[in-house]
């Protein structure tokens, strides 16, 4: 009699956590502790991110030289990737490269804006490298559609929205 109790008591707790990871309240969880991770290690992601974007030598003829921040940090969920992604809006700021096709254009000094791209291995963030200029996070989440699912958005850890 002991034993069908037991079971019972084991399948009632696995049931309550399948039951726990498929809820909203579990989504707004992990939403939650995800920004807070990006978060907490931000400036270092920055860092990184334009350290990664600099040694890909595109847009060929210019340098990176600085990346302003703007905005909250959105969340979404890359279907065919199977992995949370964190998109923020930026305005960077490229160098023409001396004796390169780009030096003396002019529109190389206006700031270009865009949406970076960071991705979620399972332990930490990591700055993917890529750029989708002329697109706020809110625009990419909204014309890729098939391939993002908008998660949240936090601008700092006490402050999640669900999308």
């Amino acid at each position: 009699m002991l034993w069908i109790a037991a079971t019972a008591l084991v399948l009632g707790l696995v049931l309550v956590v399948i039951w726990f990871t498929r809820s909203k309240t579990a989504a707004r969880w992990r939403a939650a502790r995800l920004l807070a991770e990006f978060a907490r290690h931000r400036p270092q992601l920055e860092a990184d991110f334009l350290q990664t974007v600099s040694k890909l030598g595109k847009p060929r003829g210019l340098d990176w030289q600085h990346i302003e921040w703007q905005g909250p940090v959105f969340l979404a969920w890359d279907r065919p990737a199977g992995q949370y992604v964190a998109l923020i809006e930026i305005a960077v700021q490229f160098a023409a490269r001396e004796g390169g096709e780009m030096e003396g254009v002019d529109a190389v000094a206006l700031a270009k804006s865009g949406t970076a791209r960071f991705v979620w291995s399972g332990r930490h963030w990591l700055p993917v490298g890529r750029v989708l200029f002329n697109l706020a996070p809110e625009d990419v989440l909204r014309q890729f559609t098939v391939q993002l699912a908008a998660l949240g958005v936090g601008a700092d850890v006490n402050q999640v929205r669900q999308l």
